[in-house]
């Protein structure tokens, strides 16, 4: 589903709770190496599991959560679970989920899974990179990357949770985990990129309760 705004009534720990059970149904995978062969047999079993009618088109929709190579983990079959749920109707059906490259621009609930310092560039400001993975929409499932400005990143945790006012420091790293509502896109000129973040007051009071937990309050 592509939403051109953010919808009201979403709960992430009902929707996390549909990809969870989702996964548990390729739990056999978990710990394998991903390669052609072993890609080629999880598209199979998807398919006959999920009864979908073209695993062709699942084969070529779901190739880029898990590059050749990497180690099939816990958090890989949840990214499978949320392309699964997303697209599952589509699939169901004997169709293939419409192509979507950024336009229009789209809000995803988004769950931020590392925040890093940007390569410096000579000439350029001090830049961070956030990478999240999109739990719903188009793209579900797979990591969304933004590149913030150093003042951005430092107050980013504090934008979706973190209280304004709080005894501990507060840095870029204090957003991983979080979530939010995040809009994607391109407008023709720029390239694919985060146009904006909000967070609800559910998300807000989840992220909040995140970061006292990290710092024992």
């Amino acid at each position: 589903m592509l939403w051109l705004e953010p919808p009201k009534g979403f709960s992430v720990n009902r929707h996390l709770d549909k990809v969870k059970q989702t996964a548990r149904m390729f739990r056999l995978y978990e710990g394998k190496t991903m390669s052609d062969a072993v890609y080629e047999e999880m598209v199979l079993t998807v398919a006959e599991r999920m009864h979908y009618r073209d695993p062709v088109g699942l084969r070529n929709k779901m190739r880029g959560l898990v590059l050749n190579g990497d180690t099939i983990t816990d958090k890989t079959l949840m990214r499978v679970g949320m392309f699964l749920l997303e697209h599952g109707p589509a699939f169901s059906a004997g169709g293939i989920p419409p192509e979507w490259a950024g336009s229009p621009p789209a809000w995803f609930v988004s769950r931020i899974v590392s925040v890093t310092r940007a390569e410096p560039v000579k000439g350029l400001k001090l830049r961070y990179v956030v990478r999240m993975v999109a739990l719903n929409g188009p793209l579900a499932g797979n990591i969304l990357r933004a590149e913030p400005t150093f003042r951005y990143a430092m107050y980013l945790p504090k934008m979706i949770g973190v209280p304004k006012r709080t005894k501990h420091e507060v840095v870029p790293q204090d957003a991983i985990g979080m979530v939010a509502y995040t809009k994607f896109g391109t407008d023709g000129v720029k390239s694919f990129t985060m146009m904006e973040i909000q967070a609800t007051s559910s998300m807000k009071t989840r992220n909040k309760r995140l970061f006292e937990r990290r710092n024992d309050i």
